[in-house]
This record gives C-alpha cells, sequence and structure tokens, in this order.
C-alpha cells in the first residue's frame, strides 16, 4: 500500500512540475522582479527586497544543476524552482 501511495504521489508531482513549468522560457526582462533578483543571484549580494528562501534555492539548485551564470538560465531555474 505505501509502495503504491508513494508512485502515485511521485506520478503526481511529476505532472505537475511538468504542467507548471510549460512556456517559462520566455525573457526575463519582461517581468518587472526577475532582473533584480537574477542581479542579485550573479553578485551574490542580498537586498533583501524579494523572499531570501527563494533566491538561496535557486542558487543551490543552479549549483547542483550547473546552471550557467547568465541572466536568462538562472530566472529560468528560479522558474522551476517556484512552481
Amino acid at each position: 500500500m505505501n509502495l503504491r501511495l508513494a508512485l502515485w504521489s511521485l506520478a503526481l508531482f511529476a505532472a505537475c512540475l511538468v504542467l507548471n513549468t510549460r512556456h517559462h522560457a520566455f525573457p526575463y526582462f519582461y517581468h518587472p522582479d526577475e532582473p533584480g533578483k537574477v542581479e542579485q543571484l550573479i553578485e551574490g549580494e542580498w537586498n533583501l527586497h524579494h523572499p531570501l528562501l527563494l533566491l538561496q534555492s535557486v542558487k543551490a539548485f543552479a549549483a547542483v544543476t550547473g546552471t550557467a551564470r547568465a541572466p536568462q538560465p538562472l530566472v529560468e531555474a528560479g522558474r522551476v524552482v517556484s512552481a
């Protein structure tokens, strides 16, 4: 029973992640907050105007996945973490 529930939960998580990250490759400068967030990620200095948990999570996700330290790839990684 527990294995079955775990498999269903994993399948539901995967489906939701795929659905919530579709079409998230639009340019980062279209959203007013994203240039400031990506600047903080690249420079490593927080201005406390954005959620620190999100910024730290994106920083860790980018390090684990080997995401390039460029604006567009970091923003797309942030969108995946946020989803």
